[in-house]
């Protein structure tokens, strides 16, 4: 629970959530959106097949159900058809770099189950497909290196190259993502697949046309704050749709991999540069930054207005990333206060008070994004470094994201509230900020699987399945596989017996459930009742491992390095120690111009626009 709320309070909350959700997985079976499982039942589910895990590529039963009583998705126009047809074998690919893989030992499953992601990578992608990572070629654009010089040096990198010294590029601005999962489906000649275009009107018409845009309200209190904070986390990865959907630039992120806010500084040395603030008249602006010059180039209001959850989300998100532009300028009036050296350096000023701005981020993730998510509660600390043991002792510094988390993300954002059009924020002018947020916490959440992502969304998935196709992504069973979890023994299993999409299902992939495809899958799983988020059954069990996976590769925010004796990484520490106490309600409450009323700033309704001094309380 939240260490400002009682635990009774707490406790009391979440199993109303409970009955609520409980309540709602009925209705929502018998309106036809997907079906609810709840965290017990999966887990006897595991259980009952526990025994049954094979690798990928053995034979498995598939269902017995015959072909789907109701019709298939509408066949999509000629132009719109996808190379990889359910009538046309999949395209051969030279997979001479990737031998077949291996079954999966004990020891490996548990090794990804723990970590989330591997790394380094075995394979990262390009524009044919993928290449292995050794054979990956990659230069900065703006000095034309590829990033060895930032190895161990004082400061984080602009773009997020060098922390890891075998492979500098990996998890860098611009540079490609991984695939985490090696897929031998991926590799198999002989497999068809259903047209793309197909299953991105499965995602977002589901299977009766006359529900098109059909909208099931998340059974919990969960607002639209959750959602817009899930968007700016996708923005500051680099993987929201916009960044997807433009064709070229599909294999690669624009921002880096760590958390380290590259939407607020910059993804260069010359970005990073231009929001700085030079002044050396005023001693209180040294080391900040200009949150307006901030906004306007992040523009996220209007870069992620046609993402999932419409103008709503996208000017909440770009409030949130005003509130963390804003508190860089009080952590540098922080640090510059307790500067012993005279004159101050306004360089050393300006990278602690961004290394504490990264720590209070990453905290908002750990202690508020992720529990909340899963559990509906929030962590009242988090440790301000990842102890070496808690990864494989094998892992080398960095992260990289991978394909696998790009879908994930996505299909997480498929909880976006219902699409209304709210004020334009395009500055950080703090009443706009407010007014975004409050806005977006009187908004309810949709429940996140098909269905809940609407029809104007289908160009933009059906370009999701392809270049997941083209990245040789896993099969859903696959990756369940590879995060320990046991694999889907048929389609009536996976949907917790919806039947008409099990049905569908079965016809698209010719009965065989070991062949749906990971993207899919975390759309058309059963959600878990949980006084969380509710999400479809494997994204609730590897978000956040893979996030955390992320977290856990930055050098930045490792003991060996903060506990380093060498002076030159004391200011390291000292960003680490301001940052990592914050929490998002801190934040919102200090910067965002809102009061955050309910237990959790997460929660239907918790903000309100704060009342200004001249407003006064009312008491006189």
């Amino acid at each position: 629970a939240s260490a400002a709320s009682p635990s009774v309070s707490a406790s009391s909350r979440a199993a109303a959530r409970r009955g609520r959700a409980a309540a709602a997985s009925a209705d929502a079976a018998s309106s036809g959106s997907a079906p609810f499982a709840s965290p017990g039942a999966l887990a006897s589910s595991s259980v009952s097949h526990s025994d049954s895990v094979a690798p990928a590529s053995s034979s498995v039963s598939t269902s017995s159900a015959g072909p789907a009583a109701a019709a298939a998705p509408a066949a999509p126009d000629p132009a719109q058809m996808d190379p990889v047809s359910a009538s046309v074998p999949a395209a051969p690919r030279d997979e001479t770099a990737e031998p077949p893989p291996a079954p999966p030992s004990s020891s490996s499953i548990a090794i990804s189950a723990q970590i989330g992601l591997p790394f380094p990578p075995e394979f990262v992608l390009d524009p044919t497909g993928r290449v292995p990572t050794e054979k990956a070629q990659w230069r900065r654009e703006s000095d034309n290196s590829d990033g060895s010089a930032s190895v161990g040096s004082r400061w984080r990198s602009a773009d997020g190259a060098g922390q890891c010294a075998s492979f500098p590029f990996l998890g860098a601005a611009r540079a490609p993502q991984s695939r985490a999962v090696r897929s031998a489906k991926a590799s198999d000649v002989s497999r068809r697949l259903p047209i793309a275009h197909a299953l991105a009107s499965l995602h977002a018409v589901g299977v009766d046309e006359e529900k098109a845009n059909f909208f099931a309200s998340h059974p919990n209190e969960i607002s639209g704050v959750f959602h817009a904070f899930h968007q700016l986390l996708r923005f500051e990865l680099g993987i929201h749709n916009e960044v997807n959907d433009k064709g070229a630039g599909w294999w690669r992120c624009d921002k880096s991999a760590f958390l380290d806010l590259q939407s607020v500084y910059g993804a260069d040395e010359t970005e990073t540069e231009a929001v700085r603030v030079h002044d050396a008249t005023d001693v209180c602006k040294t080391g900040s930054i200009d949150v307006d010059t901030v906004v306007r180039r992040a523009a996220i209001a209007t870069r992620l207005s046609s993402d999932l959850g419409g103008k709503g989300s996208a000017t909440a998100a770009q409030a949130l990333l005003t509130m963390f532009a804003r508190n860089h300028n009080e952590l540098a009036k922080r640090v510059a206060s307790a500067a012993t050296d005279s004159p101050i350096d306004a360089d050393v000023v300006f990278q602690t008070a961004r290394h504490a701005n990264c720590a209070a981020f990453r905290a908002v993730v750990l202690k508020d994004y992720l529990p909340f998510m899963k559990t509906g509660q929030h962590l009242g600390d988090v440790p301000g470094t990842i102890a070496e043991e808690s990864t494989n002792e094998t892992r080398l510094y960095g992260a990289c994201v991978s394909v696998e988390l790009d879908l994930l993300m996505r299909a997480v954002a498929s909880v976006a509230p219902r699409e209304d059009v709210l004020i334009e924020n395009g500055s950080e002018n703090l009443s706009h900020v407010a007014e975004a947020l409050a806005g977006a916490s009187g908004r309810r959440c949709g429940l996140g699987a098909r269905r809940s992502v609407p029809k104007r969304m289908v160009p933009s998935e059906t370009a999701a399945v392809r270049r997941a196709r083209a990245a040789g992504a896993c099969t859903l069973n696959e990756f369940r596989l590879a995060h320990g979890l046991p694999r889907w023994a048929n389609f009536d299993e996976m949907t917790a017996g919806e039947e008409v999409l099990s049905k569908t299902l079965s016809d698209l992939y010719g009965g065989d459930v070991d062949d749906v495809e990971l993207y899919t899958g975390f759309l058309c799983e059963a959600n878990v009742v949980d006084p969380g988020a509710c999400l479809t059954a494997t994204a609730r069990e590897t978000v956040g491992k893979m996030i955390g996976a992320l977290v856990s590769g930055d050098a930045f925010f490792r003991e060996s390095f903060l506990g380093n004796d060498d002076m030159s990484v004391a200011s390291f520490a000292a960003g680490a120690d301001l940052g990592k106490d914050a929490t998002l309600a801190g934040l919102l409450e200090k910067h965002a111009g809102v009061t955050v009323t309910g237990v959790s700033a997460f929660e239907v309704g918790a903000l309100a626009i704060a009342k200004t001094e001249e407003e006064g309380d009312g008491s006189a």
